[in-house]
C-alpha cells in the first residue's frame, strides 16, 4: 500500500518549486513578450563574431537581458509580498533571509545568461536554431538562474535538483500541448 503522507507531501514540495521558480520562468518569457519593443534591440555579443560565425546572434539582446531581470524582479517583489502580508507562505525561498530584490535580479539574470551559453554551445556545436538541444533546450533557464541565484540564496541541493527535473518535464509537457494547439511548429 502507497504511503499516501509521504506522496502528499512530496506533490506540495513540486508544487512549491513550481511557484517559487515563476519569477525565472517570466523572466524567460520576458524577451519573447518585448521583443517588439525598439529600445535597447543591441545584440549581447556585440556582433563579435569567431571564425566568421556571430557568438550569440541578433536574438540575444540587452532588451531581453533588462526585460528578463524586470520581469523576474516584478515576480519576486509579488512573491515577497504575498508571503509578508499573508499567511499564504508557499515559496521555498525563505525572505526573512533572502532579500527579495536581489534573489529576483539574479535570478533573472541567470535565467538569460544560462540561455546565451546553451545558444553559444549550440552555435559551436553547429546545431541550428529552433533545432532540440536535450536536455539543455529544457533547463538552461532554470539551472542559470540557480546558479546565480544561489549568490544569494543558499538552498539545499536537494531543491535544486528537483527544481531542474521538474523544469524539464514540465517544459516538454508545455511544448507539446503547445505543438498540438498550433502555437508552436516542434514538440520540443
Amino acid at each position: 500500500m502507497p504511503d499516501f503522507d509521504k506522496i502528499g507531501i512530496f506533490l506540495i514540495f513540486v508544487l512549491r518549486a513550481v511557484y517559487t521558480t515563476i519569477p525565472a520562468i517570466a523572466a524567460n518569457i520576458a524577451p519573447i513578450l518585448t521583443q517588439k519593443i525598439p529600445v535597447l534591440a543591441y545584440p549581447l555579443d556585440f556582433y563579435v563574431s569567431i571564425k566568421g560565425e556571430r557568438l550569440l546572434g541578433d536574438h540575444k539582446t540587452f532588451r531581453g537581458l533588462f526585460s528578463g531581470i524586470l520581469f523576474s524582479v516584478i515576480l519576486m517583489t509579488g512573491q515577497y509580498l504575498v508571503d509578508r502580508y499573508t499567511n499564504f507562505k508557499f515559496s521555498l525561498i525563505d525572505f526573512n533571509e533572502v532579500n527579495f530584490f536581489w534573489i529576483g535580479f539574479l535570478m533573472g539574470l541567470g535565467v538569460i545568461l544560462g540561455d546565451a551559453v546553451k545558444s553559444l554551445v549550440k552555435r559551436r556545436l553547429k546545431i541550428p536554431p529552433g533545432d532540440s538541444f536535450i536536455p539543455w533546450d529544457q533547463i538552461d533557464c532554470v539551472l542559470g538562474g540557480l546558479l546565480v541565484g544561489r549568490i544569494v540564496w543558499d538552498f539545499p541541493i536537494g531543491y535544486g535538483l528537483v527544481i531542474i527535473f521538474m523544469t524539464f518535464f514540465l517544459h516538454i509537457l508545455i511544448r507539446h500541448i503547445a505543438f498540438y494547439l498550433g502555437v508552436c511548429d516542434t514538440k520540443w
